[in-house]
């Protein structure tokens, strides 16, 4: 089966069905086949129809218009145009033989030609155009000959600054505008700070030399840490590190900052090497510093705990206590839990409220209920024993194994209806 047939309507809720293919066929349905308003594609036809309750109603298509229009007359001489000139089908004639020129259909429904340059544009007419629009977006369009001074001057920017919108800027304006900016630039670089030199950060000292007047620091002054230290106040420096003074004669840790080459305070494990799928913890106080620890956990969530370790819950072993004699744990380490016994974590059972589920068949005859369509079905609460009344999922499947789509209703007391324009047999699947 090619599709999920649906046994009862569908009601799109004045939603549309886009990209939707009419049902292609080969050859026209036909008894039971047949429902008033049912709508098909005949493939060798190549038509659309449809079934008005009595018969199979074909649409004009392609070149099979015969039904659609009907032709007053026919036209004697080349180059005659007719026209319908009402209800009556009388016609208007328009000759073009021998004339060149577009056609115009006046308010009275006659045809003449058009004024060239006044209805339409030749090359050598002149027109004003108001709101139109010139689309040369494609090989070898272009448009051309045209000049700054063919602008009105409103439409000229006097600066890239001080234009508005949909103005034009010209050559030497631009040139300007970015001149300026390069020098702007070129400005902003030229106020950088300058490198100093080496830093040996092991002494816990401050620079106290710069690059100003006689050994002055200057704001932007840095120095590249080459040997690692301390310095109070502004912490550790690794080697590659930058020391930056943020202000002219700066000699506190206050008025300096550091560009952190080696990020030596994030969080890092214990050494590079770690074990796959292993569960991280924290060594230490700090926060920054994880290791292995002997737990994994696989792609699918499975905790492994290694022999020897416990399962704990607030320091309490959950598995201590447990009756041997009742619970069996297999080489694999599967728990076996008795018919009627509750896994239990600090006294609440682990598994209340996990999903339950029951099926039930039905024929296509006897189970359902009702003279004519739609037919109903219904699995009654106390049948059903799940629990649950509007938190159950259903799927209906025929005697085939295909899911079919069924209106259903669950009421507040858990009973479940189904509703099919067709009696067939199959099952119902409920979980809840």
């Amino acid at each position: 089966m090619s599709g999920r047939p649906y046994r009862f309507d569908l009601d799109l809720l004045l939603n549309k069905l886009q990209n939707a293919v009419i049902d292609p066929v080969a050859i026209d349905p036909t008894g039971g086949d047949l429902k008033e308003g049912r709508f098909w594609y005949n493939t060798a036809d190549k038509q659309l129809k449809y079934y008005d309750g009595t018969e199979v109603v074909a649409l004009a298509t392609g070149g099979n218009l015969s039904e659609a229009v009907t032709r007053a007359t026919a036209a004697t001489n080349p180059g005659e145009l007719l026209v319908s000139g009402g209800a009556d089908r009388t016609i208007a004639t328009f000759d073009g033989r021998g004339t060149e020129g577009l056609i115009k259909v006046g308010t009275d429904g006659v045809a003449f030609l058009a004024d060239a340059g006044t209805d339409y544009l030749t090359e050598d007419s002149v027109n004003y155009l108001t709101n139109k629009t010139f689309d040369a977006n494609d090989v070898g369009n272009s448009i051309s000959n045209i000049e700054v001074e063919d602008f009105d001057p409103t439409a000229m920017a006097d600066s890239i600054d001080t234009g508005t919108d949909y103005q034009l800027a010209t050559a030497d304006i631009i040139k300007q505008y970015v001149d300026d900016s390069i020098s702007s630039v070129q400005s902003a670089i030229a106020s950088i700070g300058d490198l100093v030199g080496a830093f040996d950060a092991s002494s816990g000292n401050l620079p106290t030399d710069g690059n100003g007047t006689a050994g002055a620091i200057l704001s932007g002054d840095f120095w590249r840490v080459t040997v690692a230290g301390d310095i109070v106040g502004l912490g550790h420096l690794e080697v590659g590190d930058a020391l930056v003074a943020a202000d002219d004669g700066a000699n506190t840790a206050a008025q300096y900052f550091v560009l952190q080459a080696n990020i030596t305070d994030a969080v890092t494990s214990d050494g590079n090497a770690s074990t796959d799928m292993a569960i991280a913890r924290f060594e230490g106080t700090s926060g920054r510093m994880i290791k292995n620890s002997g737990a994994t956990i696989d792609e699918t969530g499975n905790i492994n705990i290694p022999a020897g370790a416990e399962f704990q819950i607030d320091g309490v072993n959950v598995l201590d206590g447990i009756d041997e004699s009742y619970v069996q744990v297999d080489g694999s380490g599967n728990i076996n839990i008795p018919n009627g016994a509750q896994y239990q974590i600090n006294g609440v059972n682990a598994l209340a409220g996990m999903n339950k589920k029951f099926a039930a068949s039905f024929n296509d005859s006897t189970d359902w209920v009702g003279a004519e369509a739609p037919f109903t079905f219904t699995v009654a609460a106390a049948t059903h024993g799940l629990g649950a009344t509007q938190d159950i999922v259903l799927s209906i499947k025929d005697s085939t194994g295909q899911t079919v789509e069924v209106g259903e209703v669950i009421d507040a007391s858990g009973n479940v209806v189904l509703s099919s324009n067709s009696k067939f047999a199959g099952r119902a699947v409920l979980i809840g």
